[in-house]
C-alpha cells in the first residue's frame, strides 16, 4: 500500500479506459459484465498478481447519476489516500490515543459482556445512569433494554472522551438510539451555557483578512462550549446522509411536543417546506469530495 500513491493515477486512468464504455455517439452507457472483466484483466497485469486470487465477477453494477455534474470516481480510492496517510502518522509515533485504541494498539483492560454479565446490565440500566433528556419520539416509541444500556454506556464512559462502538444490522435502531445521545448532549451543552450571565460572552470576536484586504469579523465560541457535540462517520456515506436527513423531519419528534429550532431554515436545507421541525443537523459535502458527506453537526 505503500507505493499506491506513486501509481495511482496510471493505474486508475488504465483501469477507467476498459470500465467506462461508450456507444456509438460517444455518449457513456452503463458497465457491463464484460467491462469488469476487462478491468480485473487489466488489475491481474498492472499489479502482477496471480489468477488464483482473483474471485471473477458474477454481476454488473448501473450507477445513475446527474450527468451534468462531474462523474462519480469509479474507483473511489479516497480510501487507500486516508490509510496512507493514517499509517505515515503513526509510524512517526503520532495520531492520538483515540486513534490507537481503534486500530488496536491500546486494547481495553478487560472485556465484559452484558448479555452474560447480568450485574453490568443491571448497573448500566440503574435510574441513576438514565440521561436526564430523551428525544421526543412519538408513541409508543421507546428504547429497548439493550438500546437504553449502550445510551447510558456512552454518557457514563465518554463524558472525559473515548470510545464506544455499536454493532448492529440495519434495522436495528441504531439511529433511534443515536436520537437519544444527541438529546443528552444537548442538555449537557444547555448546562454549559447556565454558566453565562450574558449569552454574547460566549462568543469572542476574530478578525479575518481575506485576499484583497477584505476583513471580516468572526466569533470564536468559548472553549467551554467546544466538544459538546456529535460527529457520526462511516464508510458508507449512505448510512450517515440517512442520519443527518432524517434528525431534522417533522416526523421524528410527537405531534404534541412543541418543540421548533429555525424550522424555516431546516425546510430550505432539507428542500422542502414545512417537512422538518428544527436545525439540528444537515447532509454536507458534494460528489467531489464522496468522504465529506460522512458527518452531521448537532447545534
Amino acid at each position: 500500500m505503500h507505493r499506491y500513491l506513486d501509481v495511482q493515477d496510471d493505474l486508475c486512468r488504465e483501469i477507467s479506459d476498459v470500465l467506462i464504455e461508450r456507444a456509438e455517439d460517444g455518449c457513456r452507457i452503463p458497465t457491463t459484465r464484460r467491462g469488469f472483466v476487462l478491468g480485473m484483466s487489466a488489475l491481474e497485469r498492472c499489479l502482477n498478481l496471480p489468477k488464483e486470487v482473483l474471485e471473477r465477477p458474477r454481476v454488473a453494477i448501473r450507477v445513475i447519476g446527474d450527468g451534468e455534474k462531474e462523474p462519480v470516481d469509479i474507483i473511489n480510492s479516497f480510501f487507500l489516500r486516508n490509510l496512507h496517510r493514517i499509517r505515515t502518522v503513526v509510524q512517526a509515533g503520532g495520531g492520538g490515543p483515540m486513534l490507537k485504541t481503534y486500530l488496536g494498539n491500546r486494547p481495553p483492560p478487560h472485556r465484559r459482556d452484558v448479555l452474560a454479565d447480568k450485574a453490568l446490565l443491571e448497573d448500566l440500566l440503574a435510574p441513576r445512569r438514565l440521561p436526564l433528556a430523551r428525544w421526543p419520539a412519538p408513541k409508543p416509541a421507546k428504547l429497548v433494554t439493550l438500546q437504553q444500556a449502550a445510551v447510558n454506556a456512552a454518557m457514563r464512559d465518554l463524558a472525559d472522551g473515548g470510545m464506544l462502538s455499536i454493532n448492529g444490522p440495519p434495522g436495528t435502531g441504531k439511529t433511534t438510539l443515536l436520537r437519544d445521545v444527541a438529546a443528552a448532549v444537548i442538555l449537557d451543552r444547555a448546562d454549559a451555557l447556565l454558566g453565562f450571565e450574558d449569552p454574547a460572552s460566549a462568543f469572542s470576536p476574530a478578525d479575518l483578512v481575506a485576499e484583497g484586504g477584505r476583513r471580516q469579523t468572526l466569533y470564536r465560541l468559548d472553549a467551554r462550549l467546544r466538544g459538546r457535540g456529535i460527529v457520526v462517520a462511516s464508510s458508507n456515506n449512505a448510512a450517515v446522509r440517512n442520519v443527518s436527513a432524517e434528525l431534522p423531519l417533522a416526523g421524528t419528534v410527537a405531534p404534541d411536543v412543541a418543540v421548533r429550532h429555525f424550522p424555516g431554515t431546516a425546510d430550505a436545507v432539507h428542500g422542502k417546506a414545512g417537512s422538518c421541525w428544527g436545525l439540528i443537523a444537515a447532509v454536507l459535502g458534494n460528489m467531489a469530495s464522496p468522504d465529506a458527506d460522512a458527518v452531521i453537526r448537532c447545534s
